[in-house]
């Protein structure tokens, strides 16, 4: 209950971006049914629905190109939500830092350069997307 309102950690599971797409289907069959997904943009995806959150993987040349989330953590506040997407930031930061790109309303969009990663705060669903910019050679 108090994480809907002020999120401490991050309770979703951590997908490394780039690494193998198959080890991540495995730890998703772990949390529940997975259901295959394809995005015009992102392609080929797998998502799990559990009671606290939802989780989406996408795949390039064998590869972890982009998670996606819907966490209810700190949707009840504003300050509970900056608090989350500043666990996320946190999560999926290597060496560089975030600097907003875009925000049109309905999105904000952060880029990490050093890092090759963007990270997308949909603001009417609260659902949180994370991409990996490098391109990976198919093996």
């Amino acid at each position: 209950m108090l994480s809907s309102i002020w999120p401490s950690k991050l309770r979703t599971p951590y997908f490394e971006l780039g690494s193998p797409f198959e080890e991540g289907v495995q730890a998703l069959k772990k949390l529940g049914e997975i259901e295959d997904k394809m995005d015009d943009t992102l392609g080929r995806g797998v998502r799990v629905d559990t009671k606290r959150y939802s989780v989406a993987i996408y795949e390039k040349n064998g590869r972890i190109h982009s998670v996606w989330y819907s966490d209810p953590a700190g949707r009840r506040t504003q300050n509970g939500i900056s608090r989350k997407i500043g666990l996320y930031l946190k999560r999926y930061t290597v060496n560089g830092t975030w600097e907003v790109t875009h925000d049109n309303g309905y999105s904000i969009w952060w880029l990490n350069e050093v890092d090759e990663r963007l990270f997308d705060y949909g603001l009417h669903c609260d659902v949180i997307l994370i991409v990996d910019r490098r391109t990976f050679d198919s093996d």
